[in-house]
């Protein structure tokens, strides 16, 4: 284990000198957010950004800081790079592709995570982001479009049937959102923030989230490809 955890800290190190030494100056590192987790001595938070706390409040620059860090915490196991160097010109180009569909690399999670656990934002606000920013504000596809790359199109490349469609017989998964206030808030430090303009969802039949609240019902099941 400790093996493992010295390894997985080597490759941080790696990735911090890939992100943060373009051979110029920190202008660069300043498009980046450097988010640390799990770290002790962060104030306990579990979360913090090196620039907008540690870095500034220890008058140091961004790089040492990240170092000075992985050296002093020994439970510093990772780190998250917030790239704003052309993000949103790479994900419109790819999201206009007639096969491309909107996903997100994490797992379903509870609707408030167990304390002391700092879980990705993308986890509650990419489909509320991807629908107001993408969709809405750079106008990359129409609306119905957009939907079906979140619904129907992903239900049937991976041969979910009766899933991501409207129609009798179907399963009743539904989100009723008002597309002209949609928005992701979920951010690192506030990741559970429930997004503006989703109103209701449905999920087996069921309402689930209702006025930004869980209602407590989990009739949700485990979704097999035939």
């Amino acid at each position: 284990m400790k093996t493992h955890q010295s390894v997985f800290k080597i490759l941080s190190i790696l990735c911090v000198f890939f992100f943060l030494i373009p051979g110029a100056s920190y202008a660069f590192a300043d498009q980046h957010d450097v988010i640390i987790k799990g770290a002790t001595i962060v104030d306990g938070t579990g979360c913090k950004s090196f620039k907008g706390d540690i870095a500034k409040a220890r008058d140091v620059d961004p790089l040492e800081t990240i170092f000075d860090i992985l050296v002093e915490d020994p439970e510093t196991t990772w780190v998250q790079f917030l790239d704003r160097r052309g993000s949103d010109i790479m994900n419109a180009t790819f999201l206009k592709h007639p096969a491309a569909m909107p996903s997100t690399d994490t797992e379903a999670l509870p609707a408030k995570p167990e304390k002391g656990h700092a879980p990705p934002p993308v986890a509650y606000g990419l489909y509320p982001h991807y629908f107001g920013h993408y969709v809405r504000k750079m106008s990359i596809v129409g609306l119905e479009e957009a939907v079906k790359k979140a619904t129907s199109l992903p239900a049937q490349r991976f041969g979910i049937e009766e899933r991501g469609i409207l129609k009798p017989g179907a399963f009743a998964d539904i989100v009723l959102f008002d597309f002209k206030t949609i928005k992701g808030k979920a951010n690192f430090r506030n990741p559970t923030l429930p997004p503006d303009g989703i109103h209701l969802v449905m999920v087996n039949g069921q309402i689930v989230y209702n006025d930004k609240t869980h209602t407590g019902a989990k009739p949700g099941k485990v979704l097999r490809r035939k």
